[in-house]
């Protein structure tokens, strides 16, 4: 399972368009017992905070080329 996979599932699994059946499935899969559950809300944050900080990297390094 990638992290892709991971940001997916949860994304469009539960937070969002969970109608999508194949995203809810494997939400609900990896959400059965407790343990799962929270190493998998684990993982997500941990996605999300990689890709949050990338952002405000570009953001940065933009801000950088356009003020010169």
């Amino acid at each position: 399972m990638t992290n892709w996979d991971i940001y997916q599932g949860f994304l469009y699994g539960d937070l969002a368009h969970t109608n999508n059946t194949e995203h809810r499935e494997k939400f609900m899969a990896w959400t059965k017992s407790i343990i799962s559950k929270e190493s998998s809300y684990f993982d997500f944050r941990d996605i999300l905070g990689k890709t949050l900080m990338v952002i405000a990297q570009i953001k940065y390094l933009t801000e950088d080329v356009l003020s010169k």
